[in-house]
């Protein structure tokens, strides 16, 4: 019997280190082999399960033999455990040089792809495009106001004292605006004008939107509008003629024209058949629109030369859209303002002219424009209305005065 237990004990560690040695031998070879030696280890794990439970089998048995097999015996479980952990231990071992000669073994590698920079180089592209245009288009919009200013200046330094500013006759306001300031001269107390450039130097809406909504020569796409404060007078009027393309713009820019004004036409005014087809007249009477346009040939003749220029003429005494540069020194000449109006009243006797400028080198064609803007102030300072139309005028402005205070006294009640 002790013979027997001695031969299973000695099977078991057979098996344990031929195991062990299995294990070490699968780390050191390819992934196959490692394969092959791990379905081997359960396979020992279950011999050394049996063989366990055979010992336990012949140890109820043993009572009966000497100290020295009981020795044997009770030696042969130490034997097995101690087989057993080093079999445990050979197995962490053996998984831990798995893992890295897994981690160590050559994996096939992602292809690099170089990055791209078209998106960069298109932003370049585009930023050097953008300034290069800028720029172009400021010079050329330059060269037209100096153009343009060339041929007015000595006709502006006849007329007024003070031309143009400190250092230049323009300002520039923006890359396609420049403004023009003159003062000192009898029948006006400034006259202020605006060179309104086509946006060259703007990429998109010079070279995209413009030309899907161009209605005139690119040439002929600069305008200048000029606006003279006159005196107050006694005589109410409410006068224009304008292109019939301008009417719109001109319409929604002056609230008196919508308010006062009534469309005449060459059936109720025979005189305005001489203008041509083309313009449009709006006046408050009709006795106000033959003092101020039509009944002086040498305003109807400059219009007729410079129709193909000419936008509007507006003529106003109860005007409230002055240009913003203008708001704080109309504000401060007392003498613009109407006889007994209150202080809050911003209403001011306007003149204004605009008209586009041609080529560059036709500029003169537009100099009568000018004289005739400053003669039509001169004429202005005394209409000769009859006192039917000045009542006339009158009741109107004060029909419209009461219906405004009305409409305040209904919403504050509100």
């Amino acid at each position: 019997m002790a013979t027997n237990h001695r031969l299973c004990s000695s099977f078991l560690l057979l098996a344990l280190l031929f195991s062990v040695s299995l294990q070490q031998f699968s780390s050191l070879s390819s992934l196959s082999a490692s394969s092959a030696a791990a379905s081997l280890s359960p396979l020992s794990l279950c011999l050394g399960a049996q063989g366990a439970s055979t010992e336990e089998q012949t140890s109820n048995s043993a009572d009966e033999e000497d100290d020295e097999d009981e020795f044997i015996y009770q030696d042969a479980p130490e034997a097995q455990a101690s087989s057993t952990g080093e079999s445990s231990g050979a197995q962490t071992a053996g998984g831990t040089q798995e893992k890295e000669a897994s981690r160590s073994a050559p994996r096939p590698g992602r292809v690099l792809q170089e990055k791209s920079y078209v998106p960069e180089a298109l932003f370049v592209c585009a930023l050097v495009l953008v300034v290069v245009v800028a720029y172009w288009g400021k010079n050329q919009n330059v060269k037209v106001a100096d153009a343009w200013i060339a041929s007015v200046a000595p006709l502006l330094k006849e007329n007024f004292a003070v031309v143009g500013y400190e250092n230049s006759y323009l300002v520039m306001k923006a890359y396609n605006i420049f403004e023009l300031y003159c003062t000192g001269r009898r029948n006006c107390f400034y006259l202020h004008g605006v060179l309104q450039c086509l946006p060259r130097q703007c990429l998109w809406r010079y070279f995209v939107l413009h030309p899907l909504f161009r209605s005139r020569a690119d040439d002929a796409g600069n305008s200048v509008t000029l606006e003279l404060l006159l005196p107050p007078s006694s005589e109410p009027s409410v006068v224009a003629i304008c292109k019939r393309t301008e009417q719109k713009q001109l319409m929604n820019n002056n609230w008196d024209l919508r308010e006062f004004a009534k469309a005449r036409s060459a059936s109720s005014n025979p005189k305005l058949g001489q203008l041509g087809s083309t313009l449009q007249a709006f006046s408050d009477t009709s006795e106000a629109l033959d003092a101020v346009i039509l009944g002086n040939k040498t305003i109807t003749k400059t219009l007729s030369s410079c129709m193909e220029h000419f936008r509007f003429i507006y003529l106003s005494d109860i005007c409230s859209s002055l240009h913003p540069s203008t708001l704080a020194t109309a504000a401060a000449c007392p003498a613009a303002a109407a006889p007994g109006a209150s202080a809050n009243n911003r209403n001011r006797r306007v003149l204004r002219i605009s008209f586009f400028l041609p080529p560059v080198d036709r500029m003169a064609e537009v100099e009568p424009l000018l004289r005739l803007v400053l003669f039509m102030a001169d004429q202005s300072r005394h209409l000769g209305l009859s006192d039917k139309s000045i009542e006339v005028a009158k009741k109107m402005r004060q029909q419209y005065q009461k219906e405004m205070l009305k409409e305040q006294e209904e919403q504050r009640l509100e």
